[in-house]
């Protein structure tokens, strides 16, 4: 009896395997357990997340946060002109993008600099008060917006922000007013607080204040 092997019954070790990228979607169970490391990179985009998915806060980037004060009286106000008011502390400053003391175009401010596209609440205020008692004349408020990324072209008034307070010689020294605002801006968009004021006799002085800055969307 012969002990010859028909060879042709044994396979190469690569017979039955799928070759490289030729599985379709149509030929993956629906309850296939496939393990992630066999799959490629994939970048997750707004389309794949569902409506109702929980996602951890700490899975999102860091809101941008600005809070910004001043307990320093700045004098030197012209009467009746619109000036930047700046600010001596930054409390909290996420992505470096304020400046307590900018050049614009009227006076030194505190600026904020957009650093990502986005909408965000801006609340900012200051006490105004005249270095000679009961003259104050007027004081007013307001926050102004610059686009061209250079706050020394000036800003244009951000409608709905400005307060304003007239009064009677003699009879007021202090008065503080605050303002804020929803806006959409783009990166290197500005936004500062403006002061004008007037007033009988002493100096005008912009005097204790804040400057706030939220991401909200």
């Amino acid at each position: 009896m012969s002990r010859a092997r028909n060879l042709s019954k044994f396979k190469p070790a690569s017979t039955g395997l799928i070759a490289d990228n030729t599985i379709t979607n149509a030929m993956i169970n629906s309850s296939a357990a496939i393990a992630k490391t066999k799959l490629a990179s994939l970048d997750i985009v707004n389309a794949d997340i569902n409506a109702s998915a929980a996602i951890t806060r700490t899975k999102f980037a860091s809101q941008v946060c600005v809070y910004a004060n001043s307990t320093v009286n700045n004098g030197g106000f012209a009467a009746g002109a619109w000036e930047g008011v700046e600010f001596s502390a930054e409390v909290i400053d996420t992505n470096n993008a304020f400046n307590r003391q900018e050049g614009t175009d009227a006076n030194n401010a505190g600026v904020f600099t957009c650093p990502v596209a986005g909408r965000y609440l801006i609340s900012a205020g200051s006490s105004m008060a005249t270095s000679v008692a009961y003259k104050i004349g007027n004081a007013a408020l307001r926050l102004v917006k610059n686009t061209t990324g250079n706050a020394a072209n000036g800003g244009t008034r951000i409608d709905g922000t400005t307060q304003n307070f007239v009064f009677n010689n003699n009879t007021c020294t202090s008065c503080a007013a605050t303002t804020t605002a929803i806006v959409d801006l783009s990166v290197g968009n500005k936004i500062w607080l403006q002061a004008n004021g007037n007033w009988w006799d002493g100096q005008w002085q912009a005097q204790a204040g804040h400057f706030l800055v939220m991401q909200v969307a």
